[in-house]
C-alpha cells in the first residue's frame, strides 16, 4: 500500500504543479491582453482565467468569455471576436503543454475538478478549493496506481519483518489445496 500512495502522491503532485504553473501563465497573458484591448477591470477578469484555466479541456474558455462579450461590448465587436479566438487558441496551447508535461501523472476530468472546487469553495472559500482540487486529483492518483497495481499483478506489500519458518505450513493450510 506504501508503494501505491507513493506513487500516487508523486502522479498527483506532478499534475498539480502543473497546473498551476499554467494557470498563472494563462493568468498573466490573459491580463496582458486585457490591458492592451483596455478593459476595465484586467485584473480580476485574468483572475478569472487562470483559474478556470484548472478545469481541463474547456475551463479558459468558458472563463474568458465574459471578457470576449464586454470586449465586444465596449470595444469593437472585431476586437471580441478576437479575444474570444485568443482564448481558444491559448485553450488548445494549455492543452498540448498540459497532456505532455504530465504524461503518466493523474488526470482527472472536469467534472471532478469542478465538484472538488465547489465543495471546497463552500466548506472554507478559496483555501478550501484549491485543497479541494489537490484531494481530488490525489484520489484519482490512487484510483490510477491501485488498478496498475492490480494490472501488474505485483506482490502485495508486507510491513517488512521476515516470515518465520513455520509460517510458510500454516499459511498454505489456509489457502487449501
Amino acid at each position: 500500500m506504501v508503494r501505491v500512495l507513493s506513487r500516487a502522491f508523486e502522479r498527483s503532485q506532478r499534475y498539480v504543479d502543473v497546473a498551476v504553473a499554467l494557470a498563472v501563465a494563462s493568468g498573466l497573458i490573459a491580463y496582458a491582453t486585457f490591458r492592451l484591448v483596455d478593459l476595465p477591470a484586467p485584473t480580476p477578469l485574468a483572475l478569472v482565467v487562470g483559474v478556470g484555466s484548472l478545469v481541463p479541456g474547456i475551463g479558459l474558455v468558458i472563463a474568458a468569455l465574459p471578457a470576449a462579450v464586454l470586449t465586444g461590448g465596449l470595444e469593437s465587436p472585431t476586437a471580441g471576436i478576437a479575444v474570444g479566438v485568443g482564448a481558444v487558441v491559448l485553450q488548445v496551447v494549455h492543452h498540448l503543454v498540459l497532456s505532455r508535461a504530465t504524461r503518466g501523472a493523474a488526470h482527472p476530468g472536469a467534472a471532478a475538478i469542478v465538484v472538488s472546487f465547489v465543495l471546497g469553495w463552500e466548506v472554507y472559500g478559496v483555501g478550501g478549493a484549491v485543497v479541494g482540487v489537490s484531494i481530488a486529483v490525489f484520489a484519482v492518483a490512487v484510483l490510477d496506481a491501485l488498478a496498475e497495481e492490480r494490472r501488474t499483478g505485483a506482490e502485495p506489500i508486507t510491513t517488512g519483518s521476515a516470515p518465520s519458518a513455520g509460517s510458510d505450513g500454516a499459511t498454505a493450510a489456509l489457502e487449501g489445496p
